[in-house]
C-alpha cells in the first residue's frame, strides 16, 4: 500500500514469481472504494456484490454455474473513476467465474450476455430447452445468429454445466423433482465443467469428452428423469442414461480418473439397495429405495449393474496400464456384497418388462445374467414344519412340562372361540395343553353321542393355533399331540383321572427334597435325620406329618405345617408327571396325526425367465402403408451413388503462374564422382521430378457458385423431403402398433434408436454376406435382430430411414457451406461446395460410413474414399509374389487420421476373420485413442481397445488368457484395437523372453496368442513411414548382469578424454568454425558448449587428443609413434601394444582408441543433449544414467543405449551440460564429509578448477563448509559447484556408475521388419504424407501410390515454396528458450504457431515454453497457450490454469491461442488453425525433409491462408551457406545473393535426407539378419504346431544374439572400411543360422542399388542400437552378490597363543619364529585366498616381517575371496629389535596389558627390545604413522640414558607402506626408498637414469628389471624380480576401499609413473 497515495496495488501471492515486481492486475483506491484493473486494454472497476445489477444476473443466470463467492463482474470504464457516471445504459460488464476459469461479457445496451470461451454464443434468455427437467445448474447458450434469427446454419447450442454432487428433492406443488448440483468449497475437482452439445437433427446431447462426459450426461438424465419422455428427446431421461452407459463411449479398458468414478459412484447410488430378510435367509426380499423425491420407477436396479461392469472391466486389464495410476474401488461399490448383487440382477429380472427397451442392460450384460447360476432354492426351519417332526425325540416331561410352576386350566375354563383372542392371550400355552386335552376327549364322548360339532371346532381351532404357532411360540409337535388324540379311537381318556387344575409349583420335585425342610439352630444332626426318615415315610405312605418326635411346642406347630405343604406339593406334582407320562406312551403307541400345515411348504425357487420363454410383444407390420413415389426416391438417394455437383458452379476460370517452376537445385550432386551417395540423390530427384510433372499437367480452376440464397433454396428442398421420409416412416413403423409407442411399451422412434437399430439390421446382413450365404436375412437371424432391439425394420422402412440419412448429411454439409459463405470464410466454403457427397461410393454398401458423416458432421470426399479402398484391396502386381503388404502416399491434411483410419476400422473388422488394429506413433497414442472414441463410441458404438505392452509389465499366464479373452471379444463385438510398434515387438520378444526363463506356461499362452493374431489382426499403420523406419528396433537384454570391462578405469579413462576435449575445444571451434557449434563455458571449472555438426572437424580433434593422452606418461619417442598410430588408425591390432605398453595400461589405450578411431567420441559429440539423450526424468523410471530420446525431453520409455561407452560418455555430458541438483549435490558432500579420508584434499582439488573470483570467501576452504547452514548451500556452495566437472565426475564415480554402467552377455532383437512380416493370413496397409524412406522399408511391403495422388510431392513443395513463405533468420550460439520467444514475439506479423522440429527449444518444458509465450504475448489477443504433456494436449491460460485440450474452451477458440508443438509432435497432430495463422518453423541439426515436410503440413492450408516463417539455429545456418556457396561454385554462378532461401533450406534438407537414408539403410540391413534368425527359429516350431517346453527352450536359445562385453574384441581387432553391400555380405556368411535366399537376395540388391561408393568402418557393434531394459536388473545384482558373498560369514573365534605370549620374555633367549608355523607366518601370506595372491613374489618379502595366524583369520570361508576381508595391519609387535610381527587386536590386547605392566614393574633393566607399536597408513597429507613415536611405544622408549631408542629403519619402513596402503610420503627419503623398494625411477629422472630409459633399460612406468642397471642406478636392493606395481595398486584398493587417486604420492608413481616430491 502507498500510504501517500492510499492506494493498494494487488501482486502475486508468492514473493518468488519473477514478475511480482512487474505484474499488479488489480488496484485499490481505499478513499473512493474503487477496485480496478491494471491488466487491461480498457480500464475496469468492480461491480458491488450487493448491487442490483450483479444481484439480478447472479440469480438469473450464473447461480446455475457456481456460488456467488466465486462469482465477480468488472465494468468497463474508459474514463476516469472521478468522471465516471454511474448509468448502465451502455455499460459492458465483464462475468468472471473464478473456480471455473470462464467468462462473459454483458452488453447492457443491446442487453445480450456473450461466452468468452465460446466468442459465437450467448446466454440464452431461455433457459428451458426440453430435457434435464428440473435442473437448476447449467447455462445454455446458443449461436449470436439466433438473436436475429438469420443464418441459423452450423453452430449447435451448447449446455454449461458445473461438477458437484447432484442432490434431488421436490417443491410442494411442483410436478417434478427438483435437480441441484452441490460445490462445496473444499469439493474436489471445483474447477471441472462439462459442455454438452445439441444435436437437434439426432434430438440428443453430446459430450465431447469421452468416457467422463458421457458418464456425467448420463448421470444428468438419470436423476431428471420423469415417467413421461423428454419433449426434446423424446425418451425418458433413464432410457436416455442407460442408453449412454450401454454406448461404448462410457467403456474404457483402462482404470477410469478420480473424477470418473466419483460420477460412476453417484450413478450407482441411484439404484436402490436390497437385501434378503432375514439376512442369513433367502426367503424375503427387502428394497430400500435410495432418493425419497425421485420416482421409483426411475431408480433403475440396472445402473448399480453397469456402473460396476463398467468399473470392473477398466480394471480387468489394469496390469496393461501400470502408469495410468489405477484407483482403487470405493467402498460405495464394495458394500454390496455378492449375494446383494445377485439379488439386484434377479430384481431387475423381475422389473424388466417394466422397462423400456431402451432402458434395458446390453444384450452382453443380459446374456451374462442368464448364464450364471439360479438361486438356491429356499427350505423353510424343519423344527417348524409338521410335516417332518419326529415326536419320538421330544417328550411332554423332559420339553413343555420339564420345569417351572404351572396354572393348569380346566377345559371349562378355556374359550376357543372367537379366534383372535389367542394372538394376544398372555398365558403360556404349557398352561392350557391338559385343559386343551380334556377338551378333546370330551369332544368325543360327544361324538359318540353322534354330536360331532365340537370335534370339528375343535380342529379350526388347531389349525388356527398352528397357522398363529411361530408368533406365539407353540411348537406344533404338541398340536399334532392333540390332533392325534382327537383323531384316534384307539386313545380314551377317563375324564376323572385328569390332575386336578390349579397351581403347580416346582413340578419337577417329585420326591422329597430334604434341602426345602429347615431347622431350628438348635437341632443337632442325630435329630434332624429322624424327622426327616419320617418325612420320607409319610410321602411313601401318601400321608401327612403327625411328628412322633417329642419337640417343643412352638417348634411342632411350626415346622409341621410347613412339611405338610410340601408334602402336599409333591405329592401333586408326582400324580401330573404320572398323567403325563401315561398320556405320552398312549400318544406313542397310534400313529401320529397331523395338523394342516401353515403354508404349503414347497422349494421357493428364485429363478429368471429365459429369453426363449419370455413373453415378448412383437410390432405389427405397416408395410402396405409406404408411398410408392417415396420409395422410389429413397432407393435412388441410399442405394445409389450421387451423380453430378451438389452445387453447380456456374462458372470456371483456369489459374495461371500458381506454381512453382521444378527446384532443380535443391538436390545433392546426381554426378557419382562427386557424390558417393548419387544413386539416392538421383532418386529423390527422380521421385520429385515426376511427381511434379503429374502436378503441372493437371490444371486449377476458380469456380463461382450461386449466391446463397439459391443454396439457402437447395437446403430448404432438402429439408421438406426429408421431413417427408421421416414422416412416412414413423407413420409405417406406428400404424399398427400406436398403443405401444404411446405407452412406452415398443422403443422410442427418436432418430438416434432408429439409426442403431438400422447399423445393427445392416451389421448382421453384412456379415450374412461375408458368409456367402443369401443376400436377404434369413428367418432366424430376423427373429434374433427382433429378439435384440424390439423392432425390426423392413425393407422399405430401412430405406426410408437410409435416404433420409443421406438427406441430413447433405443438409449438414449445406449449413457449413452457409456457414462459411456468411463469415467470409471463402476457402472453406470452396472446399465444402465442391465436394458432392457420396459420388463414388454408394451408402447403403457402407451404411456404417453414412453414420459417421451424420455424427461428426463430415461429409467424406472422393479423394478419402479412393484411398479407403485401395487401403482395404491393394492392387498388387500378381507378378511380385514378395511383395503382399503396401504403403502409400497421401498428403497432409486430406484426414487421414481423422477421417480414412476411422472408414477403414469401420469396414475391415469382421467378427468371423478379421480384428482391425491400428498401428500409430507411441507419442499420438493417446491423441489417436481419444479421437476415435469419439468418432466411433457413440452411435456407431465401437469400443478402442488400447494394447500396451513393455518388458516390466512381465505377465503371468493369467493375464495373458484374461488379454486373449479381450482380443476374442475385440473380435466378436467388431472393437478397435489400437497400439503402437513399440508394444507389437515388445510383446513378440516377451513371449520369446518367457521361453528362456522356461516360464513355459505363460510363453505357451503368449505365442498361442501371437499366432492367432497373425490369423485375425488386419493392421492399419498410419505415419506408416516413421513406423516402419529403422529407428524403431527393440532390443530385450538377456543373461546376469555384467560389470563393464575395465569397470572404473573405463568411466575414468573417458573422463580423461573428456577432460582433453574441454582443454581443445577452443581452438578446434576456431580452426573449423562452420563445422562446431561452442559455446565457452560460464565458468572454469565447466565443460563447454561443444558440439561437432559434421566429421570434418574429428580428426584434429582426435589427434589432439591422443598427443595430450601420450604426453601424461613418458614414452620413447617411437613407442609414442607406435601408440599414436594404434589410437588413431583402424587396421593395427591390439597385438601391436605387447612388449610396448604394460598390460595394466592396454585397457586404457583400448577404450582411448574406441573413442577415437572408432569414432564413439564423434558419435556422441554429434547428438544434443536433451534432443538424442538425456536422462528419464519419470520418476518409475529410477535410472540415472543417459538413455535415447525420441526428441527433445522426450525419453524412449525403458531403453538404453546398446553400447556402453555411448552410454557412459553421454551421462557424463549430461551431467556436464546439467549440472547436479540439490539432492544430488548433498549426496556427494554428505559422502565427503562422512567417508573420505582427507576430504580437505577432495574439496581444495574441487575449488582450484574455479576461479578466484567466482566462489564466495565463506567457502573457499573446507572448515568454511557448513551442511547445516541451508543459505550458504543454496546461495554459493551448490550453484558454484553444481557444474564442476570434479564433483560431477565424482558423483558419477560413486552414485551412477558403480551401480548403473553393466552390461548383459545376450540379446533378443526385433524391427520394423517384424511388423510387416508376410506369413500372415491378412495383409497391412498404411499410409503417411511423406515416401521419403521407401528405401527403408522391409522387403514385404513397398510404397504403392495411386496415380491421382503421385503429385503429393509436389503440390508440398509448390506450396512449400511460395514467396509468402520467404522468411529466414538464424539464432545466436546456444540461445535460452525466453530469448528465443521474445524474437518470435517482436516479429511484425505475428506468430500463432511454434513447429519446434528442430528442437531448438531445449532449456524448457513444454509447459514452461507455452507459459512463458503466453506471458509475453499481447493480451488482448491470445488468452490461451497450448502444448503437448506426456502426449496429451494441455492449454493454460491467463489465470496459469492448466487443463486437458480437448475439453477446454480453447478447442473451439484457436484464434485466441498461441501453440507449441515440440519436434515428436510435428508429425499426426491435426489442429483445425484459422484463417491468416503464421508458424515458425525452426530447423535443427540433421532435419531430413520428411520431417520438415511433415511439420509444415501442420498449417493444413499451407499455400493459401497459412503461412511459414523458418528459424535456424547458428550451426544450421552455417550448413546451409556452406552448402549454398557449394552449389553456386558447382552451377558456375555468381554470388549475388546472400540471404537464404527456401530453396537453400531444401537443399540442406535433402542434404541431410541424403545422409540419413544411407545412414538407415546400414541399420535396415543388420535388422535383415536378426529377423531372419527369429524366422528360422520360428520355422521348426510352427511347423509342430505344437508348444512343449523342448521346442519353446529351443527356440528361446536360437533367437539370442551374442553381445560383445570384451573391450579387446570390441576396440582391439583391426577393422577396415567397406561398403554397405561388402558389410553385409560379410555378416551374413557368418551367421550361425541359414540365411534366407529370398531375403538374402532382395537385400543385396537394394544395398548395391543405392549403397554407393561411400564406405563406413566395419563395427562389429552398433553404437546407435538402443534396448529395452532388463526389468530384473536388481534382482539379477542380488542373484550375484549372493554367489560373491554368502549371506552369513562366520567370524573366526580368537585364539591367544602360548608363544604369543613368550614374546613378552626379554630376558630368555630368542624365539625362533620359523621353527612356530602354526602360530607365525611369513608376511606376504596376508594375501593368501585373495585374488592377486599369485602376483605377490613370496620370496621378495622381508624375512624377519612377520604376521600372526590370528591376525591372518579374519572369516571362515572356504571360496569367497579374502579381498574385502584382509585384516587393517595397525598392531605390529617389534621382537627384540629384530623381528616386525602384525598380531591381532584381540592378542594386541593382552601384550599390551603385559608389556605395560612390565614397563611399571621395572623387569626390564635397559630400553625394552620388544615393544608392541601402532603403525597407522599414511592416507593424509602430513599425517604421522606413529610407529617411530617413542612416547607410544609399550613399553615407553623414553630414557633418560644414553641408549639410542629402536628406530624401524626407511627401508623397512618402504615395504610397511606397500603393505598397509599408504598413499603419502613425509619426505623425499620416504619417497626415494618406497621406488627403491619397488625398483622404479619415475620422472623426473637423471641424465643417467633418461639415458637408461632411452635405451630401454627403465620400463614406460619406470620399473627396472635388470638388476646390472639397478646396481648401476642405485636401486640394487629391490627385491622384485618382476614389476610389483600392478600388485601394489591392488593392495591399495584393497586396503583404501576405493581407486588410487594420481593426485597422492603413491598413486602417481603406481599409475603415472612419476613423483610428486622434488
Amino acid at each position: 500500500m502507498n500510504k501517500n497515495t492510499r492506494i493498494i496495488e494487488f501482486r502475486a501471492i508468492d514473493f518468488r514469481d519473477p514478475k511480482f515486481l512487474i505484474n499488479i492486475p488489480y488496484v485499490l483506491a481505499v478513499d473512493k472504494g474503487f477496485l480496478t484493473t491494471k491488466n487491461t486494454e480498457i480500464q475496469q472497476i468492480l461491480v458491488n456484490r450487493s448491487s442490483t445489477l450483479f444481484q439480478n444476473l447472479f440469480k438469473h443466470y450464473f447461480i446455475r454455474l457456481d456460488d456467488e463467492p466465486y462469482v465477480y463482474m468488472f465494468r468497463e470504464c474508459a474514463s476516469p473513476i472521478s468522471e465516471i457516471e454511474f448509468t448502465q445504459t451502455h455499460a459492458i460488464i465483464h462475468i468472471h467465474l473464478s473456480r471455473l476459469g470462464i467468462a462473459f461479457k454483458y452488453d447492457v445496451r443491446n442487453n445480450i450476455i456473450v461466452s468468452r470461451e465460446y466468442s459465437e454464443m450467448h446466454v440464452d434468455e431461455n433457459q428451458w430447452f426440453g430435457t434435464l427437467t428440473g435442473l437448476t445448474a447449467g447455462l445454455l447458450l446458443s449461436p449470436m445468429s439466433s438473436i436475429n434469427r438469420e443464418y441459423q446454419h452450423y453452430l449447435s447450442r451448447k449446455l454449461i454445466v458445473p461438477f458437484g454432487k447432484i442432490t434431488v428433492k421436490r417443491i410442494s406443488g411442483h410436478g417434478h423433482q427438483t435437480v441441484s448440483i452441490e460445490r462445496n468449497p473444499s469439493m474436489s475437482f471445483a474447477h471441472q465443467y462439462f459442455v454438452f452439445n445439441f444435436n437437434d437433427r439426432l434430438q440428443i446431447l453430446q459430450s465431447t469428452d469421452s468416457p467422463t462426459g458421457w458418464l456425467y450426461l448420463a448421470l444428468l438424465h438419470a436423476m431428471t428423469s420423469h415417467p413421461l419422455p423428454d419433449e426434446y428427446t423424446g425418451m425418458t431421461g433413464m432410457e436416455r442414461a442407460v442408453e449412454l452407459l450401454n454406448s461404448a463411449g462410457c467403456w474404457t479398458d483402462q482404470s477410469f480418473d478420480p473424477l470418473s468414478l466419483d460420477i460412476c459412484y453417484q450413478i450407482s447410488n441411484i439404484s436402490p439397495s436390497s437385501k434378503y430378510y432375514p439376512e442369513h435367509l433367502t426367503c424375503m426380499e427387502k428394497i430400500s429405495w435410495k432418493y425419497q423425491f425421485l420416482p421409483y420407477s426411475l431408480q433403475h436396479f440396472g445402473y448399480y449393474l453397469i456402473v460396476k461392469k463398467l468399473i470392473d472391466t477398466s480394471e480387468k486389464l489394469n496390469f496393461m496400464y501400470p502408469l495410468a495410476n489405477s484407483n482403487k474401488k470405493s467402498n460405495t461399490l464394495s458394500g454390496y456384497s455378492h449375494s446383494d448383487t445377485k439379488l439386484l440382477e434377479k430384481l431387475y429380472w423381475d422389473y424388466r418388462d417394466s422397462y423400456n427397451p431402451a432402458a434395458r442392460l446390453s444384450q452382453e450384460m443380459e446374456e451374462d445374467i442368464l448364464r450364471q447360476d439360479s438361486f438356491d432354492s429356499y427350505r423353510p426351519t424343519p423344527i417348524y414344519d409338521s410335516s417332518i417332526t419326529d415326536y419320538q425325540s421330544f417328550r411332554l416331561t423332559n420339553d413343555m412340562y420339564r420345569c417351572g410352576d404351572l396354572n393348569l386350566q380346566d377345559s371349562s375354563t378355556i374359550r376357543c372361540f372367537p379366534l383372535s383372542q389367542w394372538v394376544n392371550l398372555s398365558y403360556e400355552f404349557k398352561n392350557v395343553w391338559i385343559g386343551l386335552l380334556k377338551s378333546v376327549e370330551s369332544a368325543k364322548v360327544s361324538a359318540v353321542n353322534g354330536n360331532h360339532t365340537d370335534i370339528q371346532r375343535l380342529e379350526i381351532f388347531l389349525d388356527f393355533l398352528h397357522y398363529v404357532a411361530k408368533q406365539r411360540g407353540i411348537r406344533p409337535m404338541y398340536l399334532n399331540m392333540l390332533k392325534t388324540v382327537l383323531k384316534s379311537s384307539a386313545i380314551s381318556l377317563n375324564l376323572n383321572s385328569f390332575p386336578t387344575f390349579g397351581s403347580y409349583c416346582r413340578i419337577e420335585e417329585i420326591r422329597v427334597h430334604r434341602e426345602r425342610i429347615h431347622f431350628p439352630l438348635l437341632f443337632d444332626e442325630e435329630k434332624r435325620n429322624k424327622i426327616l426318615a419320617e418325612v420320607e415315610q409319610c410321602f411313601k405312605e401318601n400321608r401327612p406329618y403327625d411328628d412322633k418326635l417329642t419337640l417343643p411346642p412352638d417348634m411342632i406347630i411350626y415346622n409341621k405345617s410347613d412339611i405338610n405343604k410340601l408334602l402336599i406339593t409333591w405329592q401333586s406334582n408326582k400324580t401330573l408327571r404320572e398323567f403325563l407320562e401315561s398320556i405320552q406312551t398312549k400318544i406313542d403307541s397310534v400313529e401320529p396325526c397331523y395338523v394342516t400345515a401353515r403354508v404349503q411348504v414347497d422349494q421357493q425357487k428364485f429363478t429368471r425367465e429365459s429369453n426363449d420363454t419370455h413373453h415378448r410383444i412383437k410390432l405389427k407390420s405397416g408395410n402396405s402403408s409406404i408411398r410408392c413415389d417415396l420409395i422410389s426416391v429413397a432407393e435412388r438417394k441410399y442405394c445409389r451413388s450421387y451423380s453430378g455437383d451438389l452445387v453447380k458452379p456456374t462458372r470456371l476460370s483456369k489459374v495461371e503462374n500458381q506454381k512453382q517452376s521444378f527446384p532443380c537445385d535443391i538436390f545433392p550432386s546426381t554426378n557419382h564422382e562427386k557424390n558417393p551417395l548419387s544413386d539416392i540423390a538421383k532418386l529423390f530427384k527422380n521421385q520429385l521430378a515426376s511427381s511434379w510433372q503429374k502436378f503441372e499437367s493437371i490444371g486449377e480452376f476458380t469456380k463461382e457458385y450461386p449466391s446463397t440464397n439459391e443454396i439457402t433454396g437447395l437446403l430448404d428442398s432438402f429439408r421438406r423431403e426429408s421431413i417427408e421420409l421421416w414422416e412416412e416412416l414413423l407413420q409405417s413403423i406406428t400404424l399398427f402398433n400406436k398403443l405401444l409407442f404411446k405407452t412406452g411399451l415398443a422403443f422410442r422412434t427418436t432418430p438416434a434408436i432408429l439409426v442403431s437399430i438400422f447399423h445393427k439390421i445392416w451389421l448382421n446382413e453384412e456379415q450374412e454376406r461375408h458368409i456367402n450365404q443369401t443376400d436377404n436375412l434369413p428367418s432366424r437371424k430376423k427373429q434374433k435382430i427382433e429378439e435384440l432391439s424390439g423392432l425390426f425394420l423392413t425393407r422399405e422402412q430401412c430405406l426410408l430411414l437410409g435416404a433420409t440419412l443421406v438427406n441430413w448429411i447433405v443438409e449438414q454439409q449445406l449449413q457449413r457451406t452457409l456457414y462459411f459463405a456468411n463469415h467470409k470464410r471463402w476457402e472453406d466454403f470452396e472446399k465444402e461446395v465442391s465436394n458432392t457427397p457420396h459420388s463414388n461410393w454408394i451408402p447403403s454398401e457402407h451404411l456404417p460410413w453414412l453414420i459417421l458423416e451424420l455424427e461428426m458432421n463430415i461429409t467424406i470426399r472422393k479423394v478419402q474414399v479412393d484411398v479407403a479402398r485401395h487401403m482395404m484391396k491393394p492392387n498388387i502386381p500378381t507378378d511380385d509374389k514378395q511383395v503382399k503388404n503396401i504403403v502409400m502416399q497421401m498428403n497432409m491434411g486430406e484426414g487421414k487420421t481423422s477421417v480414412i483410419v476411422p472408414m477403414l476400422a469401420l469396414s475391415l473388422c469382421l467378427p468371423s476373420s478379421s480384428l482391425v488394429r491400428v498401428i500409430v506413433l507411441k507419442s499420438l497414442l493417446i491423441m489417436n485413442y481419444q479421437s476415435l472414441r469419439f468418432k466411433l463410441g457413440g452411435l456407431l458404438n465401437r469400443r478402442i481397445f488400447s494394447f500396451a505392452c513393455r518388458r516390466d509389465m512381465n505377465f503371468n499366464a493369467v493375464q495373458i488368457n484374461i488379454l486373449r479373452q479381450r482380443l476374442h471379444q475385440a473380435l466378436k463385438k467388431r472393437d478397435i484395437v489400437l497400439t503402437s510398434p513399440e508394444y507389437i515387438l515388445s510383446f513378440d520378444l516377451l513371449s520369446i523372453d518367457k521361453c528362456r526363463r522356461n516360464e513355459f506356461d505363460v510363453a505357451r499362452s503368449m505365442l498361442e496368442t501371437r499366432q492367432w493374431l497373425k490369423v485375425f489382426a488386419r493392421d492399419i499403420l498410419d505415419e506408416s513411414d516413421e513406423i516402419l523406419h529403422v529407428k524403431y528396433q527393440l532390443i530385450y537384454t538377456v543373461g546376469s548382469q555384467k560389470e563393464v570391462d575395465g569397470s572404473t578405469e573405463r568411466w575414468k579413462t573417458i573422463q580423461s578424454i573428456l577432460a582433453s576435449v574441454k582443454r581443445y575445444a577452443a581452438d578446434i571451434a576456431h580452426a573449423y568454425s562452420n563445422e562446431v557449434c561452442y559455446k565457452p563455458p560460464k565458468r572454469r571449472s565447466n565443460f563447454p558448449e561443444f558440439r561437432l555438426l559434421s566429421h570434418q572437424a574429428f580428426p584434429a580433434l582426435c589427434e589432439k587428443v591422443a598427443n595430450d593422452w601420450l604426453q601424461k606418461s613418458a614414452y620413447r619417442q617411437e613407442e609414442r609413434q607406435l601408440l599414436l598410430s594404434f589410437i588413431l588408425r583402424t587396421d593395427l591390432s591390439v597385438n601391436t601394444l605387447v612388449n610396448h605398453v604394460e598390460d595394466n595400461k592396454i585397457p586404457q589405450f583400448l577404450i582411448l582408441r574406441g573413442f577415437l578411431s572408432s569414432h564413439v567420441l564423434l558419435i556422441a559429440l554429434v547428438k544434443r543433449y536433451r534432443v538424442n539423450y538425456g536422462v528419464n526424468q519419470n520418476p518409475n523410471f529410477k535410472r540415472l544414467m543417459a538413455v535415447p530420446f525420441r526428441a527433445k525431453d522426450v525419453a524412449a520409455e525403458n531403453t538404453e543405449f546398446g553400447h556402453p561407452d555411448i552410454a557412459i560418455v553421454l551421462t557424463q555430458l549430461f551431467y556436464y551440460y546439467k549440472g547436479l541438483n540439490d539432492a544430488q549435490m548433498l549426496q556427494c558432500f554428505n559422502r565427503l564429509s562422512e567417508k573420505e579420508k582427507d576430504p580437505k584434499e577432495i574439496y581444495e582439488e574441487w575449488i582450484s578448477h574455479e576461479d578466484e573470483n567466482d566462489v564466495d570467501s565463506s567457502i573457499k576452504e573446507w572448515e568454511g563448509v557448513n551442511l547445516k547452514d541451508d543459505q550458504q548451500k543454496m546461495l554459493h556452495l551448490f550453484p558454484s559447484l553444481r557444474q564442476n566437472m570434479l564433483v560431477v565426475n565424482y558423483y558419477v564415480n560413486h552414485f551412477v556408475f558403480p551401480q548403473e554402467a553393466k552390461q548383459f552377455p545376450q540379446k533378443l532383437v526385433s524391427s520394423a521388419w517384424d511388423l510387416s512380416f508376410d506369413s500372415r493370413t491378412q495383409i497391412i496397409t498404411g499410409f503417411s504424407g511423406t515416401n521419403d524412406t521407401q528405401l527403408l522399408l522391409p522387403i514385404h511391403i513397398s510404397q504403392r501410390d495411386l496415380p491421382e495422388l503421385e503429385k503429393t510431392d509436389a503440390v508440398v513443395l509448390n506450396n512449400l515454396l511460395r514467396p509468402a513463405n520467404e522468411h529466414y533468420r538464424s539464432l545466436q550460439v546456444s540461445p535460452r528458450f525466453d530469448e528465443i520467444l521474445q524474437q518470435i514475439v517482436d516479429e511484425k506479423r505475428m506468430i500463432n504457431v511454434i513447429l519446434d522440429v528442430g528442437a531448438l527449444f531445449i532449456n524448457g518444458t513444454n509447459s514452461e515454453i507455452a507459459v512463458e509465450w503466453l506471458n509475453k504475448s499481447n493480451k488482448t489477443k491470445i488468452d490461451y497457450g497450448v502444448y503437448f504433456n506426456s502426449d496429451s494436449i494441455y492449454v493454460c491460460d491467463r489465470q496459469n490454469q492448466h487443463n486437458p485440450f480437448l475439453t477446454s474452451p480453447a478447442s473451439e477458440r484457436l484464434e485466441r491461442c498461441v501453440v507449441y508443438l515440440d519436434e515428436a509432435h510435428t508429425r499426426g497432430t491435426d489442429f483445425k488453425f484459422p484463417n491468416g495463422f503464421r508458424a515458425v518453423v525452426t530447423l535443427g541439426n540433421g532435419l531430413t525433409k520428411d520431417r520438415l515436410v511433415q511439420a509444415c503440413m501442420r498449417m493444413r492450408k499451407l499455400g493459401k491462408s497459412h503461412e511459414l516463417s523458418f528459424l535456424s539455429s547458428n550451426e544450421v545456418d552455417q550448413r546451409i551457406r556452406i552448402l549454398k556457396e557449394v552449389s553456386r561454385k558447382r552451377n558456375k554462378q555468381e554470388c549475388i545473393d546472400e540471404k537464404i532461401k527456401l530453396s537453400d533450406i531444401l537443399r540442406w534438407v535433402y542434404e541431410n535426407t541424403q545422409q540419413a537414408t544411407w545412414d538407415g539403410l546400414h541399420h535396415w540391413s543388420t535388422q535383415s539378419l536378426s529377423f531372419q534368425r527369429k524366422i528360422v527359429a520360428f520355422q521348426k516350431i510352427d511347423k509342430q504346431r505344437q508348444f512343449d517346453s523342448v521346442m519353446m527352450t529351443l527356440l528361446a536359445t536360437e533367437c539370442l544374439e551374442p553381445e560383445i562385453l570384451e573391450l579387446k574384441h570390441m576396440y582391439g581387432v583391426p577393422k577396415s572400411t567397406q561398403t554397405l553391400s561388402e558389410i553385409y555380405n560379410n555378416r551374413s556368411k557368418h551367421c550361425s543360422f541359414q540365411p534366407s535366399s529370398e531375403i538374402n537376395k532382395a537385400v543385396l540388391k537394394r544395398l548395391n542399388d543405392y549403397g554407393g561408393s561411400k564406405t563406413l568402418l566395419a563395427h562389429s557393434f552398433d553404437e546407435e542400437q538402443e534396448r529395452e531394459l532388463e526389468q530384473e536388473i536388481e534382482q539379477e545384482i542380488e542373484e550375484e552378490r549372493q554367489r560373491e558373498h554368502p549371506a552369513y560369514l562366520s567370524s573366526h573365534q580368537p585364539i591367544l597363543h602360548k608363544e604369543i605370549k613368550d614374546l613378552c620374555n626379554m630376558q630368555g633367549s630368542m624365539m625362533d619364529l620359523v621353527t612356530h608355523s602354526s602360530v607365525f607366518s611369513p608376511l606376504v601370506n596376508t594375501f593368501l585366498g585373495t585374488s592377486f595372491f599369485g602376483e605377490c613374489q613370496p620370496c621378495s618379502w622381508q624375512k624377519n616381517f612377520w604376521i600372526s595366524t590370528e591376525f591372518q583369520r579374519v572369516i571362515q570361508t572356504q571360496r569367497e575371496p579374502l579381498d574385502m576381508y584382509l585384516r587393517p595391519p595397525r598392531w605390529v609387535l617389534v621382537y627384540r629389535n629384530k623381528h616386525l610381527i602384525f598380531v591381532s587386536p584381540f592378542e594386541a590386547n593382552w601384550l599390551l596389558g603385559q608389556l605395560q605392566f612390565i614397563g611399571r614393574t621395572g623387569q626390564c633393566d635397559k630400553l625394552p627390545s620388544t615393544t608392541l607399536r601402532l603403525l597407522l597408513p599414511r592416507t593424509k597429507r602430513n599425517q604421522s604413522i606413529l610407529v617411530n613415536t617413542p612416547t607410544l611405544t609399550i613399553p615407553s622408549s623414553i630414557t633418560t640414558t644414553d641408549i639410542s631408542n629402536f628406530y624401524i629403519p626407511i627401508r623397512w619402513l618402504a615395504e610397511l607402506f606397500v603393505f598397509n596402503g599408504s598413499l603419502y610420503f613425509k619426505n623425499v627419503c620416504e619417497q626415494t626408498a618406497y621406488c627403491k623398494y619397488l625398483g622404479v625411477c619415475p620422472t623426473p629422472r637423471t641424465a643417467i637414469e633418461e639415458d637408461a630409459f632411452d635405451k630401454r633399460l627403465i620400463s614406460n612406468d619406470g620399473f627396472v628389471g635388470n638388476a646390472d642397471i639397478r646396481s648401476k642406478l642405485q636401486i640394487d636392493y629391490c627385491p622384485f624380480h618382476i614389476n610389483p606395481l600392478a600388485l601394489v595398486k591392488k593392495i591399495l584398493e584393497s586396503r583404501n576401499k576405493a581407486q588410487v587417486s594420481p593426485k597422492s604420492h603413491v598413486g602417481a608413481i603406481v599409475i603415472n609413473g612419476s613423483k610428486l616430491i622434488y
